[in-house]
């Protein structure tokens, strides 16, 4: 008896300290995620004999008797059996030798946007199904979009019913080439969802914001690469769609190398001698000793004591404090009670963290709004708002853009529907400390309630802090007309943009000499000079190059105002960035001038040889290697420098100039 109590508990003590892997499944209709979680389940011996004897009984009604069919075991709502798709999320337990699993069966119906987004907010890894016959479509864009959006980064693509298409390998790599462009084009339109302590090295294994990337040929109904190797696809040295699971490293984004931050839930006071301050640590660690910042009122104080979960009665019972358990260190997720050196005002929902890691602090915020409400979301309505363990109110001042999750496009709207995804600025009744969504899930994210039927109506996740609706603009005294009439001509942005060796630079200095005869007065601008000093900070990343055009464009803003023609040459690559600095001025202030010459010409002129370490290795992101450079679509002026000579193309900017500057 006491050997079979000691096999149990070292059987308990065992499935207690395996590792947990959270995961949704999505796709298209019919992709067969239901059956590839049931044939997951059936293969890993986890279906009992009495549903196993339902799941024949119901292939013998449908005269089906060959083939079972496993998505049963999932869908539970009868419109899901009787329609063949998934409506409702479903989670399913699981677990193997090596890991225990939780499962989310998510819809692939745009109309249940809501429910995959409810799926994924707490995933760390998404198995996304594609039907081998169709390839990638516009769901497994929107799909991919969404887990993307909601902080998952770690994929793997199951290329499902490879059975219908002849265990084709021709198929699968093509598929695998698709998904990767699909990848990049999200990296490129939404640079926002990159973690700040992003690896750069991910971007040259082709993964850019993501941490795994894996492609894996399945049959789900069949079972092949499920939980066992196919015979079918000898081509295939991959993995096991269960060996990925089970042996993929997940950087959950929440807690790993991440500083420390934790939300007061409760203020544990059940006599005078002790004061605790219970909560979850969501990020980072903590030590006895350490000094920590309350925020928002940045008190400083430091660990007196750290103590793990134990109940109040417990506490009450304890003679002194000395008696009571504690432990010198803890780490993300524990949840602990804090006892602090100093007697510090200290409330539920403010946030502790250390000194040498402090959040940053705002009422206003550019965030991504994922809408679950069937009213949609209004400018400047109230709301309340849940951030952790802190409520308050707020409003939307501003919808920058709605996205469209089919084709990643931005639409302009004046509302949010159910379903609906947008970019908005945020502000709040009062300043919290926060960490970009990307960053710290807990601290980043936040819940939009209904007031009036204290529903949840939406999610919000924190991108960046935006300008204070305290920060007015200054008037000045001397207006821009007035600069004008003195100046003698009216001021625009001429805005060159090519490749490198294009002769962007070239052109801009002659076409300011020309100006300046003409008593034009101008100021250029050029990517080299800006990076000495108002850009030195920045490097060559595509969030770099980003955050490189913006300042420009506001520069170009302020020279504008100032009176004069100012010249840039830039390569301003992304087509968003230039439509930015155009957005900053009036119509007919900004001349888009595309310098247009094909790449073997710039390499032929490369005067700094940067096309030839490009190639080398030496440089990585370089525009036109392997960087993307988007081409004007209606620029103002358009000219070819391999078919112009320098004086050529100037005029043919100098006659569109002096349509609009005097």
């Amino acid at each position: 008896m006491l050997d079979c109590r000691q096999e149990i508990m070292e059987f308990l003590h065992k499935h207690l300290n395996k590792e947990l892997l959270r995961f949704i499944t999505c796709g298209s209709v019919d992709d067969g995620k239901s059956t590839m979680i049931g044939r997951l389940l059936f293969d890993t011996n986890l279906v009992f004999e009495d549903q196993l004897m339902a799941l024949k009984s119901e292939a013998k009604y449908k005269r089906t008797e060959d083939e079972i069919d496993f998505s049963l075991l999932i869908d539970g709502l009868q419109a899901e059996r009787e329609q063949g798709i998934t409506i409702d999320v479903a989670y399913r337990y699981f677990t193997t030798e090596k890991r225990k699993f939780i499962v989310a069966d998510t819809p692939g119906h745009e109309q249940y946007t809501r429910n995959m987004a409810t799926g994924a907010s707490n995933a760390d890894l998404a198995v996304i199904l594609i039907d081998a016959r169709n390839g990638v479509l516009t769901q497994t864009k929107r799909h991919t979009f969404i887990i993307t959006l909601l902080g998952i980064r770690s994929i793997i693509v199951a290329v499902n019913k490879m059975d219908l298409v002849d265990y084709s390998e021709e198929v699968f790599e093509k598929i695998k080439e698709d998904y990767k462009e699909l990848i990049m084009e999200i990296h490129n339109k939404f640079p926002q969802f990159h973690d700040d302590s992003g690896d750069l090295r991910k971007r040259e294994r082709g993964i850019f914001f993501l941490d795994n990337l894996f492609f894996v040929p399945i049959s789900a109904l069949k079972g092949d690469n499920v939980v066992h190797r196919s015979r079918n696809m000898s081509w295939y040295s991959g993995k096991t769609l269960l060996e990925y699971l089970e042996e993929v490293k997940v950087n959950n984004t929440n807690y790993d190398n991440k500083p420390f931050r934790f939300p007061v839930q409760y203020v544990n006071r059940p006599n005078q001698d002790f004061r605790g301050y219970c909560g979850m640590i969501v990020s980072g660690e903590v030590s006895e000793g350490d000094e920590i910042v309350v925020l928002p009122s940045k008190v400083k104080t430091r660990v007196r004591k750290i103590i793990p979960p134990v109940c109040r009665k417990e506490i009450n019972d304890k003679p002194s404090l000395d008696s009571i358990a504690t432990v010198s260190r803890s780490v993300a997720p524990m949840m602990v009670t804090l006892l602090t050196e100093d007697e510090v005002d200290i409330a539920r929902g403010d946030v502790i963290v250390k000194g040498d890691a402090l959040p940053d602090m705002s009422d206003s915020f550019d965030i991504f709004v994922v809408w679950m409400h069937e009213e949609p979301l209004k400018l400047n309505k109230i709301y309340d708002l849940k951030r952790a363990t802190t409520k308050l109110t707020g409003y939307v001042e501003d919808i920058y853009y709605k996205i469209n999750v089919n084709t990643l496009e931005r639409q302009k709207s004046k509302e949010v529907h159910m379903n609906e995804i947008a970019y908005c600025k945020l502000t709040l009744s009062r300043s919290i400390p926060f960490d970009k969504y990307w960053n710290n899930r807990y601290i980043g994210g936040l819940i939009f309630i209904d007031r009036i039927t204290n529903n949840t109506a939406g999610v919000g996740l924190i991108s960046a802090k935006s300008k204070s609706k305290h920060i007015l603009c200054y008037e000045h005294k001397l207006r821009k007309v007035d600069r004008e009439r003195l100046k003698g001509h009216k001021p625009c942005v001429v805005w060159l943009t090519g490749l490198s060796g294009s002769g962007k630079s070239t052109i801009a200095n002659e076409l300011e000499v020309t100006l300046n005869r003409m008593g034009v007065h101008t100021y250029l601008l050029d990517g080299d000079n800006v990076r000495h000093g108002l850009n030195r900070d920045l490097g060559f990343s595509k969030e770099d190059r980003v955050e490189n055009i913006r300042r420009i464009a506001e520069v170009c803003r302020l020279f504008v105002d100032a009176g004069l023609v100012v010249i840039t040459a830039f390569i301003s690559p992304f087509k968003e960035g230039r439509d930015y600095a155009r957005s900053l001025v009036k119509d007919n202030e900004f001349v888009e001038v595309f310098v247009d010459a094909p790449i073997d010409v710039c390499k032929r002129r490369d005067p700094k040889g940067l096309y030839q370490k490009a190639e080398r290795g030496e440089i990585k992101d370089f525009t036109g290697i392997d960087s993307p450079y988007e081409s004007p679509e209606a620029p103002e002026v358009h000219v070819k420098t391999h078919e112009l000579t320098v004086e050529e193309a100037v005029g043919k900017v100098l006659r569109y100039l002096e349509k609009i500057i005097f």
